[in-house]
């Protein structure tokens, strides 16, 4: 789905004009963006949790050309469906799907 098409349900279902979706859409990176680089993590309850992760540099070594690059440290943003949001998607909750099972059956 295009971004026009989401920011077009969006407003349908929020019963928002265009222009105020397209507002949301616009603001709410820089808004989490800011919220992240302050606290690290931020939950929106029944939506899920942002979480920022820094992670280091590292050293990959290339076998085939027998090369070394050198990575630099970055930050990574990590998500997690809440489970509301997880259901909905899933139509059940998290580890329902799993069947425990014996080494002898």
């Amino acid at each position: 789905m295009l971004r026009r098409q989401f920011t077009n349900l969006l407003a349908e279902k929020a019963g928002l004009r265009k222009w105020q979706a397209e507002e949301f859409m616009r603001v709410f990176p820089e808004v989490l963006a800011e919220v992240l680089l302050q606290e690290k993590k931020q939950t929106l309850v029944g939506f899920g949790s942002f979480e920022l992760k820094d992670i280091p540099e590292r050293k990959l070594e290339s076998r085939l050309l027998g090369e070394t690059y050198e990575l630099e440290s970055y930050k990574r943003v990590c998500f997690k469906a809440s489970d509301p949001l997880y259901e909905m998607v899933n139509g059940s909750k998290r580890n329902e799907k799993v069947k425990k099972t014996n080494k002898g059956d």
